[in-house]
């Protein structure tokens, strides 16, 4: 189970961690096996997923360098301690680099290189906490239901078949899912989503099976280009993902958004997938800041401490 640094079922900004970490009978470092992961906005797998406790705190090789100080980053203390444990108290402040989250973060050490070593953690983190609502899901289209896809108008070029996906999504210990979805061709995909509650930029999250390289695609809202996504690998461990896109603009005013997904596939199976599309936004308050800590009415901002 990772040792959680941060939880928070509301909106806000994770800007810093100081953390205490510790082995447990023992002066082995492998505590610093462990890598840190986030889970941002009620997805299923983590958003960021690191590669080992000191890589976050910016050092490296069970920071072999010895002790350091910097404004952003340090490692104040390492060494035996007199139950002759190993320990190390490290921090860093994400002022370039903060984690923003609409609707609420789960971030957590990994205890080892499998999650199977004990180890003592003190941590404080450091977040902002915007009072107003965060994000929920006013639509969804699931491409396994004809009513759904009747409902959204959902039509497409070529060739589509259902079929069944039993799987995990990335991450530890491994989260199950078995759902059925749609496997296309490559073309044109449309269907509408009913944005009549959303009161600043919706978001568009797709669930799919990314067991299926070379899913390349681009997207457009109401004829305005909307981003996409590039060719990806392939995962067969971990075939469940989910992707979410921001759009800058929410429709032209009779609460409905027209999508559009091209599909570009390559590689040995040259299929798009999509399983369910949600469709999230703020329905209450004003838009939620991402960038500078200046946005907005900072006063009602406020800090708290976790995880001791």
């Amino acid at each position: 189970t990772d040792h959680l640094v941060l939880d928070v079922q509301r909106p806000g900004k994770w800007v810093g961690l100081s953390a205490g970490l510790g082995s447990v009978g023992t002066t082995a470092q492998s505590y610093l096996e462990g890598d840190e992961r986030v889970y941002v906005d009620g997805l299923r797998h983590p958003t960021l997923y690191g590669t080992g406790a000191e890589d976050f705190f910016n050092g490296g090789f069970y920071f072999d360098q010895g002790l350091f100080v910097l404004p952003l980053h340090g490692l104040l203390d390492q060494g035996v301690t007199p139950h002759d444990e190993h320990a190390s108290f490290a921090y860093r402040f994400l002022l370039t680099d903060a984690v923003p989250y609409a609707h609420s973060i789960r971030a957590g050490l990994e205890g080892g290189f499998e999650g199977g070593v004990s180890i003592r953690a003190r941590t404080v983190a450091y977040h902002y906490v915007d009072p107003g609502a965060g994000l929920e899901t006013v639509d969804r289209l699931d491409l396994a239901d004809p009513v759904s896809r009747a409902v959204h108008f959902y039509e497409f070029d070529g060739t589509q078949e259902v079929r069944l996906l039993e799987g995990f999504f990335e991450g530890e210990p491994p989260l199950a899912l078995t759902a059925d979805g749609g496997y296309r061709e490559g073309g044109t995909a449309s269907f509408e989503m009913d944005a009549s509650r959303c009161v600043d930029r919706p978001r568009l999250r797709r669930l799919w099976d990314a067991g299926v390289e070379g899913q390349a695609f681009d997207i457009s809202v109401d004829g305005f280009s909307a981003g996409g996504s590039d060719y990806t690998l392939g995962n067969p461990w971990r075939r469940w993902s989910e992707l979410d896109l921001d759009l800058a603009f929410a429709g032209d005013g009779d609460g409905l958004l027209i999508f559009d997904i091209d599909a570009q596939p390559s590689g040995s199976t040259a299929e798009h997938t999509a399983f369910t599309y949600g469709l999230l936004c703020r329905t209450e308050g004003g838009e939620i800041f991402a960038d500078g800590f200046e946005i907005g009415d900072v006063s009602v901002w406020s800090m708290s401490r976790s995880g001791f």
